[in-house]
């Protein structure tokens, strides 16, 4: 799958950001019965939001994140303030629901082609 075609399929139902990580929900596809979720934890969430950009670097130990507020100016907190004070917005929850249905269709891929692998030994 392109990361595409998944974007055009992702409808992002209810996002957040709290001391405990990031929490998002959605639904993949036709099949609006089924909701997806995504709950990462602090550190999972931090590294997230770096890969977007949304955050400008981080240290693990003690927890510090550095980013730009929305007037630009440069900001920095550990977590559970950083939670209090940055807009967690649709668009970096739809971007990380697209990067993690992106993630699983590239671990499908590779289960198939390592079935079809085991098939060709086996001829």
């Amino acid at each position: 799958m392109t990361t595409e075609y998944i974007r055009k399929n992702i409808k992002v139902m209810g996002y957040s950001i709290s001391n405990i990580g990031i929490y998002i929900t959605y639904f993949f596809g036709d099949n609006l019965n089924l909701t997806r979720t995504i709950d990462l934890p602090p550190l999972q969430a931090i590294i997230a939001l770096e890969r977007l950009g949304a955050i400008s670097r981080f240290e693990v130990n003690p927890t510090r994140i550095w980013w730009d507020s929305p007037k630009g100016a440069p900001m920095d907190a550990p977590w559970e303030i950083f939670c209090e004070t940055f807009t967690f917005s649709q668009y970096e929850a739809i971007s990380i629901a697209v990067r993690h249905e992106y993630e699983k269709s590239l671990d499908a891929d590779r289960s198939i082609l390592e079935l079809v692998k085991a098939l060709e030994a086996l001829r």
